[in-house]
């Protein structure tokens, strides 16, 4: 069995020799920041897994308390080293791409021009009715402190958080690009995912190659050529001592 750190040194090799990397991160890699993996065993957390579109239309405002735990925590999170390190490779073209189902937004904030959120972002909503763009950040904050249904200002009904709820599909166009640059890979690094949810599950099968960093097992895990079962943090402080 080897060593997490002949474990590290593998990945670093695969990362030197792989010509197009794409990393692909899921709730793991932002719990370092305070955000809790809705994905646990609280009973809330799965009410929030299932909230969807016809929850969101029969009553809103239960809608938005549901997903009020959720969003507290991200509203002040910082992007921790996993993100910063992840977007410096981004910017000096060691990797690809960076595709998340995360909804946080933290890539962005640690200066990523551009990211794949699969399931889009807490920070932006819009319009029930004419689909007009909001940002959001802040109607959060006041939503913490009054509870009131967001209204838009254009047509007074109900703001929408961009993000994919449950029984939606991922925008067309998100999941044709996240599809293409997977399958253009030669190298996937799958980041604090456990890969259990469909259809972001599916990408790394598409690469030549996948390594998989995640504590805990995954859906993957026989199909990985290396399994790293560490917490992300201790990776990426190894990686970039060997990686720069």
């Amino acid at each position: 069995m080897p060593t997490l750190d002949e474990q590290i040194e593998e990945l670093a090799g695969r990362m030197k020799s792989a010509n197009r990397i794409v990393f692909l991160t899921g709730a793991g890699i932002s719990t370092p920041s305070g955000i809790p993996d809705f994905r646990g065993t609280n009973p809330q957390n799965q009410h929030i897994v299932n909230l969807s579109k016809a929850d969101f239309s029969r009553n809103t405002l239960e809608a938005y308390r549901t997903l009020w735990p959720f969003v507290l925590p991200a509203l002040d999170a910082k992007p921790n080293f996993a993100h910063i390190y992840s977007v410096q490779l981004l910017k000096k073209r060691v990797i690809e791409a960076i595709i998340t189902q995360n909804v946080d937004s933290l890539f962005t904030l640690a200066g990523a021009a551009k990211v794949w959120e699969l399931h889009g972002n807490i920070y932006s909503g819009y319009c029930s009715t004419c689909k007009q763009v909001y940002d959001l950040k802040q109607v959060w904050r006041h939503f913490g402190i009054a509870e009131n249904i967001p209204l838009s200002a254009c047509c007074n009904t109900y703001i929408r958080p961009d993000i994919v709820l449950f029984g939606e599909k991922i925008p067309a166009a998100i999941w044709e690009q996240a599809h293409r640059l997977s399958r253009a890979s030669d190298l996937m690094v799958v980041i604090g995912s456990s890969l259990e949810v469909a259809p972001a599950s599916y990408l790394p099968e598409l690469s030549k190659e996948i390594v998989i960093i995640n504590q805990g097992p995954t859906a993957l895990d026989h199909k990985a050529c290396l399994k790293i079962d560490q917490d992300v943090m201790t990776v990426f402080r190894q990686l970039a001592k060997i990686i720069g």
